[in-house]
């Protein structure tokens, strides 16, 4: 009898250790891949997660599973909302790349999603901007949450965008959003995310908020035929495309493994 219970509380024991240990290194995980993102404490919970204003919070991906020992974790995202704004909250998903289902959040959350690194078509920021405005319009205690995968880049854009649309201009929503997001005054650093900004802001001079529909041509695919070497030496070789040719006029068995 004594022997089955030391048993049993040496197992309690090992099992408190592991989870004790699996916590802990999950924790300085998460913040090693956050790097240097602010995050949010709250609640006892260590969140990749920034207030930009009272009423806009960005954060990256709220993810289950293996995902979750070094992202925010899906149930402390949704805890710290229902805690903090219960009923009053709304998730917009940036990424293209991952999605979960909206009964997580009680069914409010909205998909803009578009490829990591890269900008959205203009339309979109638009429609997330009507959105998130249409929210917070509804209700004085209402807030968004807004994320992509790391919460960076791409929900930079779209808190900035959202920033212009409420009057802020381009360079000043930058800013405040380098500031309230991460600790090396380091934002949206991707050149065309930051120039997406800005064409945002012009684009808010037109009176449907986007440029007209402009006719651009059918993108063509291109066989790469020859290049011609100028000048080379042992750290670097110059050289132009000298000839490219449509693929309908070029392509043949000779071509086919230099296809770009």
């Amino acid at each position: 009898m004594g022997a089955n219970a030391s048993t049993l509380n040496h197992d309690a024991l090992a099992t408190q250790y592991q989870l004790i240990n699996y916590v802990s290194h999950s924790i300085f995980i998460r913040r090693l891949v956050s790097q240097k993102r602010r995050r949010l404490l709250v609640g006892g919970y260590d969140l990749d997660m920034s207030y930009i204003t009272p009423r806009i919070l960005g954060m990256s991906f709220p993810a289950e599973r293996m995902m979750a020992i070094y992202r925010n974790p899906m149930w402390q995202v949704k805890e710290v909302l229902e805690m903090r704004h219960r009923g009053h909250y709304k998730v917009y998903n940036l990424c293209i790349e991952e999605d979960y289902d909206p009964s997580h959040f009680n069914g409010c959350v909205e998909r803009c999603p578009f490829d990591d690194n890269h900008v959205p078509p203009l339309p979109l920021i638009k429609q997330l901007c009507e959105s998130v405005h249409s929210w917070l319009s509804s209700d004085p205690k209402n807030i968004v949450a807004i994320h992509c995968m790391a919460g960076k880049g791409r929900t930079g854009l779209m808190v900035c965008s959202y920033l212009v649309y409420t009057g802020m201009l381009a360079e000043e929503a930058l800013q405040v959003y380098a500031d309230k997001r991460t600790t090396n005054n380091l934002g949206v650093t991707i050149p065309s995310q930051r120039r997406y900004v800005d064409y945002w802001q012009k684009c808010l001079s037109f009176r449907e908020g986007c440029p007209p529909d402009v006719n651009i041509p059918e993108p063509s695919t291109r066989v790469l035929q020859r290049i011609r070497i100028y000048d080379a030496n042992v750290q670097t070789i110059f050289f132009v495309l000298s000839e490219m040719q449509e693929v309908c006029h070029a392509l043949s068995k000779g071509h086919i493994g230099h296809c770009l």
